[in-house]
């Protein structure tokens, strides 16, 4: 019976190995994950930085345009006079 519990002895090892390197595995994932995100993140503000600027920009492109709007309005409006 000496050599059933030495083989039990040494598969639990082996599991115990086994699942140690399973778990080195999933951190190394993990860590691997979190670089990518963090990678992204840093994507993702510039992104946001440059549609922040590209908003500005259209407010004053809105704003330019309210002001020829109005000013070809006053000159139609010269114009249909008699």
């Amino acid at each position: 019976m000496t050599a059933a519990g030495d083989d039990r002895t040494i598969r639990k090892r082996n599991d115990d190995v086994a699942i140690f390197a399973y778990l080195s595995a999933i951190v190394t994932a993990q860590d691997q994950h979190s670089a990518r995100l963090d990678e992204l993140a840093g994507v993702e503000g510039q992104h946001t930085a440059t549609l922040a600027g590209l908003v500005g920009m259209q407010a004053q492109h809105t704003a330019a345009l309210a002001e020829q709007g109005a000013k070809l309005d006053r000159i139609l409006e010269i114009l249909d006079r008699p």
